[in-house]
């Protein structure tokens, strides 16, 4: 689904990021529910980023990433922690790109997601290439990839992220 916001972004560069775990929906500016096997995945679009809450087998796994001050701890390269019996794995990535390349990320992310069935694309207004994507991976095991867009300091941040049961595959 493709979402044209009208908020611009709150956050600026990939330094403001911060990364929480297990915190309540907070208001949204757009927002995409997806049935998956065992339960379901919500994909938050932010004016200061990103929530997804997964609800596998009962169990809520809500992961935020966003800035502002008191907003969390530093967004990890990577993570692990577990939620009763699930498992929930976290990795990210910072690539710096010239404004070409943050124009053929922004537009090669909008082309490939804008009419997946499983991912909601913001354009954020300033620049067409103010993007931020989410894509879940239904599973098993429920995944998800975002990709935040940065076009005033050509970053594209990249997160993926994993909730999975002990019998799925990995």
């Amino acid at each position: 689904m493709l979402s044209h916001i009208r908020t611009p972004y709150a956050d600026t560069h990939a330094g403001q990021l911060s990364w929480r775990l297990g915190v309540d929906r907070v208001p949204a500016l757009a927002v995409e529910v997806l049935e998956v096997p065992g339960g379901r995945c919500e994909l938050r679009l932010l004016a200061a980023s990103h929530q997804v809450i997964a609800t596998l087998d009962g169990l809520d796994a809500s992961e935020l990433v966003t800035c502002g001050s008191g907003a969390g701890e530093s967004m990890p390269e990577a993570a692990s922690r577990e939620f009763a019996h699930l498992t929930y794995r976290f990795r990210s990535s910072v690539v710096c790109h010239d404004a070409a390349g943050v124009a053929r990320a922004a537009e090669g992310l909008t082309a490939t997601y804008a009419e997946h069935p499983h991912a909601i694309v913001g354009v954020y207004p300033g620049s067409p290439h103010a993007v931020t994507a989410i894509v879940a991976h239904p599973g098993p095991p429920l995944g998800w990839s975002t990709w935040h867009v940065y076009p005033q300091t050509g970053e594209v941040v990249t997160t993926d992220a994993l909730l999975a049961r002990p019998q799925d595959p990995t």
